[in-house]
């Protein structure tokens, strides 16, 4: 039997890795380094474009659709004036007195419209067949909050009424300014901002016509 030295048993060992790890590679079982590193070029390339892709996303949401319009004169000075004094426009709810079956009165709902803030003290003024034979004024503001309302006066034959409610001393009230008939014209535009058949805050353009 043949003896080999230490030196010679560490150089075959060396030598049977080195061939089972040629054999590995060829098989492909193991990845070069160049092969293992590319992973991590390719990710970060994929996770750059998803970024961007995400910030394409996030400017276009952001594109406001208004922008993309281009507005008349006209319609430019309509939306100016809605989005200013729409918050001074209330809707007036009513409750009247009925009599039932056993001649007891009964209050039950009344009608609605619209009416318009005048006075930062919170005099509202609408027209008469609102309010006419109500029991209970409620006066609705643009933010939702209600409050009841009294009657402060009244011209039938004109059918105008003037309303007042009191206000928390923080709240803020927009109000309508009394405008100049004067100088009016016939084919002059008219803007109406109310609340017709239970609907909340509508625009009406119009003309005078007589």
């Amino acid at each position: 039997m043949k003896l080999y030295s230490r030196g010679q048993v560490l150089f075959f060992s060396l030598l049977s890795a080195l061939i089972v790890l040629l054999f590995a590679l060829g098989l492909g079982l193991i990845k070069p380094s160049s092969q293992a590193e590319a992973v991590p070029v390719n990710s970060q390339a994929a996770e750059a474009q998803e970024k961007e892709f995400k910030l394409l996303q996030t400017e276009y949401k952001a594109l406001n659709t208004a922008d993309l319009v281009s507005y008349s004169e006209s319609e430019r000075e309509n939306i100016s004036i809605y989005e200013r004094l729409n918050s001074a426009v209330v809707n007036i709810t009513t409750e009247t007195m009925a009599i039932n079956w056993f001649l007891e009165p009964v209050p039950q709902e009344g009608g609605s419209g619209s009416g318009s803030i005048i006075d930062t003290r919170g005099y509202v003024l609408t027209n008469n067949h609102v309010i006419e034979n109500a029991y209970k004024v409620f006066i609705n503001l643009a933010d939702g909050s209600q409050f009841e309302g009294t009657l402060v006066g009244a011209d039938p034959e004109n059918d105008i009424a003037v309303l007042k409610f009191d206000t928390p001393r923080e709240m803020e009230l927009q109000t309508i300014l009394y405008g100049d008939s004067s100088n009016l014209k016939v084919g002059q535009k008219v803007l109406a901002i109310g609340n017709p058949f239970a609907l909340e805050r509508t625009l009406t353009v119009g003309i005078v016509s007589g």
